[in-house]
């Protein structure tokens, strides 16, 4: 039995706007409990045809592995969080109220059935897309919300478990192989069909006893947070390759730089994973099929408050995979994945939202 906890109702919806009943508010989830976790990677990822070693930790061709930054312990207050996407009839309201303006374009990533989608009445209880940043800022708004941020969003993906999940989806899966028929995204077997908010049967996570759907597949998802590639850096490496480390001069930081690169004899390609090492926080990550390491930072050691984790940029992060992951990209659906941006006006048919909001 699926059981839906409501917090907040459209604020002002009262009235009929040209003649229109006021959608349904998408109910929300409470979340009051976990909110110090461990913000970032949970272990490798590997795109398409990337593999790894799980013992070695070494890359392999053709695809290199991502460089793993950093996770770090931080401290949310508490949030409310809506259990589906926003839909196109919830949106068409906001229109309607002139609170909010027409999607760009009415399509959908798939051509052959969801060309018309927006003002398609068979897809109104579906997500919006092809809406830009500031136009998901003034929905969540217009309802008395907000977009949640990308650090609210990772932990209700992660959960409150000893070990948080890898993939949002109570299937226990800890590979992307066993996604299949888990995420509503091509990379798991799927089509390019957006499907109703509030139905899968596999991609949600439960909250407190509450649904959370498609964090994993159908539409990926506006935060309000600006993306930064070094989100969780305290500060930036003393140097980014061997190469470099190597020409700085003797010193404290040459002495960390090639502590951190030290090729562990136990590791064929010589990739260690740093975090094993005693003494510093410089982290590296195989960056090719050659083993080549690239150091990244050096990371927060205590617990920390999100807004000292942001820097600001002309871009926005993205959370989730969507209908139009496919293999070469799946990375995108773990729960820890925040390597998705885009510039606030960019608009994108796989790109949707859901809003959040604070609580006392």
């Amino acid at each position: 039995m699926r059981v839906f906890v409501v917090v907040t109702m459209m604020v002002g919806l009262a009235a009929c706007a040209e003649g229109r009943e006021p959608p349904a508010a998408t109910a929300m989830v409470e979340v009051r409990t976990g909110l110090e976790f461990d913000f970032g990677p949970e272990g490798l990822c590997k795109n398409g045809s990337a593999s790894v070693d799980a013992v070695t930790q070494t890359c392999s061709s053709p695809a290199p592995l991502d460089v793993q930054y950093p996770k770090v312990t931080i401290q949310l207050s508490p949030f409310a969080f809506d259990v589906h996407e926003v839909t196109n009839l919830q949106y068409q309201y906001c229109v309607a109220r002139g609170a909010c303006t027409l999607p760009q374009f009415g399509n959908a990533p798939d051509p052959a059935t969801q060309n018309d989608y927006y003002d398609n009445a068979r897809f109104e209880d579906f997500p919006v897309v092809n809406v830009t940043w500031t136009q998901a800022t003034e929905y969540c708004t217009f309802v008395g919300k907000r977009l949640p941020s990308e650090f609210e969003w990772e932990r209700v993906a992660k959960g409150t478990g000893s070990t948080p999940r890898q993939f949002p989806t109570e299937d226990d899966i800890s590979t992307v192989s066993q996604c299949v028929g888990v995420f509503n995204s091509t990379g798991c077997g799927g089509d390019l069909k957006m499907e109703e908010v509030g139905t899968a049967a596999k991609d949600f996570v439960v909250e407190g006893g509450t649904e959370v759907f498609h964090l994993g597949g159908n539409a990926a998802e506006w935060t309000s947070t600006p993306w930064s590639q070094t989100t969780t850096c305290l500060e930036p490496a003393p140097c980014s390759t061997i190469t470099q480390c190597q020409q700085l001069p003797a010193g404290e930081q040459r002495d960390l730089c090639e502590q951190a690169a030290t090729v562990d004899p136990s590791s064929p390609g010589g990739c260690t994973d740093c975090t094993t090492l005693t003494d510093g926080e410089c982290y590296f990550m195989c960056s090719d099929s050659n083993q080549s390491r690239s150091l990244v930072c050096t990371a927060y050691t205590d617990t920390m408050d999100p807004d000292d984790l942001v820097d600001s940029t002309a871009d926005i992060a993205i959370r989730g995979g969507s209908v139009t992951t496919g293999k070469g990209n799946t990375c995108l659906l773990h729960s820890w994945n925040r390597s998705q941006r885009q510039a606030k006006a960019f608009i994108g048919n796989f790109l949707g939202f859901r809003c959040a909001s604070d609580l006392n």
